[in-house]
């Protein structure tokens, strides 16, 4: 059996619904700097790598500025020997954890070239990996060639786009004391995060009329009887215009893009009502404002494919601050997030003991 004997104050270890998920393909997104996304992976990674699973690893952001690398400590993950990697070769001798280049992917990151390596000692690294989307998407699947077992990527919910269903499988949240002054409110932050998840799958003709926009590579308007009242076109006219002319009888809006929220403001000022139709939930690049005005408007938001959350995992220490009490914290994540399985990393460390016992959420 993959499951561990032992389990976390309230069920399962964040390994666990990993395997139970059955998802290959998974995303480690921090939702703020300090979050502790890397670390998440690291010990997710070494848990997988403990039962024998044979995960791989790497992340889908920018590397740290060369003046100053310690700024950027997002992806740095703390990963077993024996453990194979995605990232560039500039980021391999940032922290001097040995590494055994295994080939070459020709995709490039911040510090040059992404290489999978075997990391041949305990230690911290850097992982620096491609930033661009189907440049992920390329690198996970040669992981997925080489290892038998999950891949976890990680990184910033500003980077999600490489998150999207067809290139990942299953994602997980990370959040941490450093999103606010208190435990509550680090928690309303994520509620938000977390709903967007829930959305409801557009139904068949939704879905054509996003193929449509598409094809077309513009904000489709569609009318009540199912006509398509207007398109904008990017950086052509003015949205909050071209909605008004539209009038009261909108019913859809299908942007095959990312929403914003300039569109999405406009269409809260506007007197219309209707349903927002995106591909997935990675296109949602707006803020909560705008968001929760439009539902308490009465409109809505569909997708064409959902985006599977796992889990959250919630990060007690503050790197520039306070530190949560580690319980009362996760209380407050699971009252916000009743649906979601909430899972504190540090209290589920790894029954073996771990070569490198670090403490710093990255």
């Amino acid at each position: 059996m993959n499951r561990r004997m032992r389990e976390a104050p309230g069920g399962p270890v964040l390994a666990d619904r990993v395997v139970d998920s059955g998802c290959r393909a998974i995303a480690i997104l921090g939702l703020h700097p300090g979050s502790g996304a890397g670390t998440v992976l690291g010990r997710v990674a070494a848990d997988l790598a403990m039962r024998g699973l044979g995960p791989s690893v790497t992340s889908a952001a920018p590397g740290p500025v060369r003046s100053d690398p310690t700024a950027w400590a997002g992806e740095r993950a703390t990963l077993p020997a024996g453990m194979v990697a995605a990232t560039s070769r500039g980021a391999i001798a940032e922290l001097g954890t040995g590494c055994r280049i295994l080939e070459a992917t020709g995709e490039r990151a911040t510090f040059g070239e992404v290489v999978i390596v075997e990391v041949i000692e305990d230690g911290p690294v850097l992982l620096n990996g491609p930033e661009d989307p189907a440049a992920v998407a390329a690198v996970l699947h040669r992981l997925g060639v080489l290892r038998p077992g999950p891949v976890l990527a990680t990184g910033r919910w500003e980077q999600r786009a490489f998150a999207a269903p067809g290139t990942i499988d299953g994602v997980v949240l990370a959040i941490g004391a450093a999103a606010s002054s208190t435990p509550e409110r680090a928690a309303s932050a994520l509620r938000h995060h977390a709903e967007m998840f829930a959305l409801p799958v557009a139904d068949e003709f939704a879905q054509d009329a996003l193929r449509e926009a598409s094809a077309r590579r513009a904000v489709l308007l569609v009318g009540g009887d199912g006509e398509v009242a207007d398109a904008i076109h990017p950086d052509l006219g003015d949205p909050a215009r071209e909605i008004a002319l539209a009038g009261a009888d909108l019913a859809r809006i299908v942007v095959p893009g990312a929403l914003s929220d300039e569109l999405l403001s406009a269409l809260v000022r506007a007197p219309v009502v209707g349903s927002v139709v995106i591909h997935d939930v990675t296109r949602l690049n707006v803020s909560p404002v705008y968001y929760q005005a439009w539902l308490k408007k009465g409109g809505t938001f569909v997708v064409g494919r959902t985006s599977r959350l796992l889990a959250v995992a919630c990060n007690p220490a503050n790197p520039v601050g306070e530190d949560f009490e580690p319980e009362a914290f996760r209380a407050a994540v699971s009252s916000a997030v009743p649906h979601v399985p909430v899972h504190d990393v540090f209290a589920e460390a790894p029954a073996a003991p771990e070569a490198i016992g670090w403490r710093f959420w990255l």
